[in-house]
């Protein structure tokens, strides 16, 4: 993997060398731009070729994740050289963006490379219906594909946190309702949809009050002055990115989840918020 931990940050220790992370043997690329990685997702690790010329010899199968990468397009170069099985996992990657740029990019990008490495993979998992219909659509065999949704350990939501934890935490009144966004902060999630009609709730319910809980991914400042030109600063709360039991208080104390997003494949925030009993509401395109 790289160092890259969000748009600004990286990983802190060390890099391009093979260490331990819970039993898992890991060595985290140093990339060369954390804006290229985010805004084009163009990770660039450097050292990558060469570790993977050198070692993936030693490996029975590998396993590909995303679909328009350059980690990609080497591992699958030596995995053929090797003669070395891969599966691919895309996440929903595999059709061009709407958008002008991107899209040119990503043709470019599945005439020289993406035809191959779909040829090429063993097996292609789809996590719902719906993608192993785009699979079928680029040109891969039915047989190839396997489903496989994304899961949620149940476990991990028996002992909930108290209600009223996270209101507590962040100042919220008790008797104020909370509408609930959870992801990254990024355009295809809809949150401009979901200021507009936030705003227009709040007209008419005073004791309501949106809570977005996620890492900025590209989007955060349009959000912001979203929020400003609707002047609805005292009704919005961005927490950032949060884990564990303070995400879990989150979902405890929302009294609806929104998924607002113009595409998505499997949400794994929507999972969450059922597990928690918290009543979801999402787009038509939120693939469930």
């Amino acid at each position: 993997t790289t160092d890259v931990y969000n748009k600004n940050l990286r990983f802190s220790g060390k890099t391009n060398e093979i260490i331990d992370v819970s039993g898992i043997k890991v060595c985290y690329f140093k990339n060369v731009s954390n804006y290229l990685a985010y805004n084009l997702n163009g990770y660039l690790p450097i050292g990558f070729r060469k570790a993977v010329r050198q070692n993936l010899k030693d490996f029975d199968i590998v396993h590909l994740h995303e679909y328009y990468t350059y980690q990609n397009v080497m591992a699958a170069k030596y995995c053929r050289k090797y003669n070395i099985p891969y599966v691919l996992s895309a996440h929903g990657s595999i059709l061009p963006s709407k958008e002008r740029g991107r899209r040119i990019l990503k043709k470019t990008f599945i005439h020289f490379f993406g035809h191959s490495i779909l040829k090429d993979a063993r097996r292609v998992i789809a996590l719902t219906q719906r993608e192993k219909k785009q699979y079928i659509e680029a040109g891969v065999a039915r047989s190839k594909i396997r489903i496989i949704p994304n899961a949620i350990s149940l476990s991990e939501f028996k002992d909930l946190p108290k209600k009223g934890t996270f209101k507590q935490k962040y100042s919220i009144r008790s008797d104020e309702k909370i509408v609930l966004f959870v992801g990254r902060i990024h355009k295809i999630k809809g949150l401009g949809l979901l200021i507009k009609v936030f705003s227009s709730l709040v007209k008419d319910m005073n004791d309501i009050k949106l809570v977005i809980v996620g890492p900025d991914a590209g989007d955060l400042s349009r959000v912001k002055r979203s929020i400003a030109s609707k002047k609805i600063e005292e009704k919005v709360l961005i927490t950032g990115l949060l884990s564990g039991r303070e995400k879990l208080s989150a979902y405890v104390d929302a009294d609806v989840f929104v998924l607002s997003s113009y595409s998505e494949v499997f949400s794994m925030s929507v999972l969450e918020a059922c597990a928690t009993g918290t009543p979801v509401v999402i787009t038509s395109l939120g693939n469930l």
